[in-house]
């Protein structure tokens, strides 16, 4: 039997870079761990030391989008596959960690981040949904609140999103099987404006739900930076890039369900 090497690879969506360990199996998948982030800038990136992503996000940005991206972007999450949780997997499990004691957390945050998954499901034309659990180890995703300022050339980390997945690389198509996401709670000298803290999660919450990559217009909440042109809801090609990718999953009716465990 034919035996295709299973790549364990760790992606930073803000670079193209990979980190490779190899094992065998029989059948053609394999095991990524992608992450996501969001920007804030502080001041002017030094483009010339910025990721090769960056680079390219930046150079085709835009405030208007045309041609074959013009309802939608899901060209643009799925250079290395189109990536979904099982339907069989819904309600997702997710365990939003109170943020009490970090500096710089109010308790609105919170909301925003539950708030950014209810978007999301809302715009799926309900065939996603979330449930929310008090045990961070029975959750599909956790959601934790740090201080912890991580700078990149392309501005101060506001969000990170690990997603384990599997991709089968014969059909494209990968699964998502879990989900970290670090939000951070201030940046260094200032605290954060609401509306920064809430683009923040409604982006992150996108990744987790499969939105691997990210937007070229400003305007899409899933644009690589915290942007003046967005406002705190989806845009309209946000919501048509998140149906295409779960259309064919069935309807489920109703949303997010209070905390359970």
């Amino acid at each position: 039997m034919k035996r295709i090497a299973l790549a364990l690879q760790l992606f930073a969506l803000t670079s193209l870079f990979a980190f490779t360990t190899n094992t065998c199996i029989a059948y053609p998948h394999k095991l990524d761990i992608h992450f996501g982030g969001r920007f804030i800038r502080q001041a002017a990136p030094t483009t010339a030391l910025g990721s090769r992503e960056y680079r390219a996000l930046s150079a085709r940005a835009t405030t208007a989008p045309t041609g074959a991206n013009l309802q939608h972007y899901i060209s643009d999450i799925s250079h290395d596959g189109i990536y979904t949780w099982e339907a069989d997997k819904l309600p997702i499990k997710v365990f939003v960690s109170d943020g009490a004691g970090v500096p710089g957390y109010r308790p609105q945050f919170g909301g925003y981040i539950r708030q950014s998954f209810d978007e999301w499901c809302q715009a799926s034309g309900n065939k996603l949904s979330w449930v929310e659990v008090q045990d961070a180890n029975t959750a599909d995703v956790t959601v934790n609140w740090t201080d912890k300022v991580f700078e990149r050339p392309e501005g101060t980390e506001a969000g990170k999103t690990a997603a384990l997945t599997r991709l089968n690389t014969v059909t494209g198509r990968g699964i998502i099987y879990g989900a970290r996401m670090q939000m951070l709670t201030r940046l260094p000298g200032r605290e954060f404006g609401d509306a920064e803290v809430a683009k923040t999660c409604l982006h992150e919450a996108g990744h987790a739900f499969g939105l691997q990559g990210h937007s070229t217009v400003r305007t899409d909440i899933m644009y690589y930076a915290v942007s003046p042109s967005q406002i705190f809801e989806l845009s309209a090609r946000d919501r048509a890039t998140i149906a295409l990718l779960y259309a064919g999953f069935p309807t489920r009716d109703g949303l997010a369900i209070g905390p359970k465990n």
